[in-house]
């Protein structure tokens, strides 16, 4: 809900008229998704105003895969790190590969420009 043309978002209480009416109200306590909804839409809005428009695109300039894949040796070094693997949540062969650890994923689930890290010690 932001005016391109104007470069400016819709008033919060809109913005919140529209969480409302949305179906999620109708299994959650609204309050409860409003206290979790502000900060998130704070955020937006200093994200747009610090990087502009292109911070509310739900997809990276970049392939998070491709770069996390390309400076794994950089990882290893910086990190201290013997071996890194870089798995996709959103490949089911790669889930599988994270075995008892994918609760940790559920717990924690990767997002555009915030990947989940788990680190084993063997």
């Amino acid at each position: 809900m932001y005016d391109t043309e104007f470069r400016a978002f819709t008033p919060d209480h809109k913005i919140l008229d529209v969480v409302r009416n949305y179906s999620v109200r109708q299994t959650s306590d609204f309050k409860q998704i409003q206290k979790l909804c502000m900060p998130f839409l704070r955020f937006k809005k200093d994200e747009v105003a610090s990087v502009g428009v292109q911070a509310l695109d739900l997809k990276l300039p970049l392939g998070e895969i491709e770069v996390l894949q390309e400076t794994i040796d950089l990882i290893k070094r910086q990190l201290g790190l013997e071996e890194v693997e870089v798995l996709c949540a959103s490949q089911p062969n790669d889930v599988s590969r994270a075995g008892a650890y994918v609760s940790l994923l559920n717990q924690n689930p990767p997002s555009p420009g915030n990947p989940t890290a788990i680190f084993l010690n063997r």
